[in-house]
């Protein structure tokens, strides 16, 4: 997520430019919409549809050997793009573009930041909103595989329709989500994840990465005084609690602990 800070240039346009970015890490010093934005961008590439049933034989068409063989035969015909991401440089202090490439094949995706599954605050609550109707369309669509396999076990129904293209952000941002079409690649025959072509459905796991303030503390200001945001421990600390310590409160007191699968505790 930190590639979604606004870069300072941005923070000094605020009303109140010093206080920003003082406060930068806080909830309103981040391009909010457009970590949703590539939140949906994943969400709706990982959600294409099959139109042929799985190959019994090898042999039966060029397409069905092609499928047979090659776990991403729908994901090369497709026109699902590589996404480039900004990235956060520690050195200028400020976001880079194109810092970290996302493949058409890429099978998980790990997404990383305070504000992910932050509840009542606008724009940061379309992630957990998203991932609460996706569960429910997920649960529908299991128990309506279950009623159709029970009926009849040759059907492979897809019950996936994917989402609106998102509205591109209009906040001031650093730099974009570039998206560009796959390239032709070569049918890998050794890594076959899934035996047959079935319709994916995108599925996202909550981990809850938690530890204790006084930990939290230490390991915050040595960071600030790595990066050279403090040139002392003790101005490190004071930067801790003024600013960072109640960005933590607001993750811990406002997300749906209800959508958490795991808790770790660090």
């Amino acid at each position: 997520m930190d590639g979604f800070h606004l870069p300072i240039s941005i923070l000094k346009k605020f009303k109140d430019p010093e206080n920003a970015i003082k406060m930068r890490g806080a909830t309103h010093t981040f391009d909010a919409a457009m970590v949703v934005q590539l939140f949906d961008f994943i969400l709706d590439t990982c959600r294409y549809t099959v139109d042929q049933p799985a190959p019994t034989t090898n042999t039966e068409t060029k397409k069905s050997a092609e499928q047979a063989t090659n776990p991403y035969w729908k994901l090369d015909k497709t026109e699902i793009p590589r996404l480039s991401v900004p990235d956060f440089n520690h050195a200028l202090k400020d976001p880079t573009p194109n810092g970290t490439l996302i493949g058409s094949t890429t099978r998980v995706v790990i997404f990383e930041g305070l504000y992910l599954m932050l509840d009542g605050l606008e724009k940061w609550d379309e992630i957990p909103n998203t991932v609460r109707k996706l569960r429910s369309q997920t649960t529908t669509t299991t128990i309506a595989n279950t009623n159709t396999n029970n009926s009849n076990n040759n059907n492979n129904t897809d019950f996936m329709t994917p989402t609106p293209t998102p509205t591109p952000s209009s906040t001031p941002t650093s730099a974009s989500i570039r998206m560009t079409a796959p390239q032709q690649r070569q049918s890998d025959t050794n890594i076959n994840p899934y035996p047959h072509p079935h319709p994916h459905v995108p599925t996202v796991d909550i981990w809850h990465i938690k530890t204790t303030t006084e930990t939290a503390q230490d390991r915050v200001a040595n960071r600030h005084m790595e990066a050279k945001l403090c040139d002392d421990l003790e101005k490190a600390i004071d930067r801790y609690r003024f600013n960072d310590f109640p960005n933590g409160e607001v993750v811990e007191f406002g997300c749906d602990s209800k959508l958490v699968d795991l808790v770790v505790l660090n």
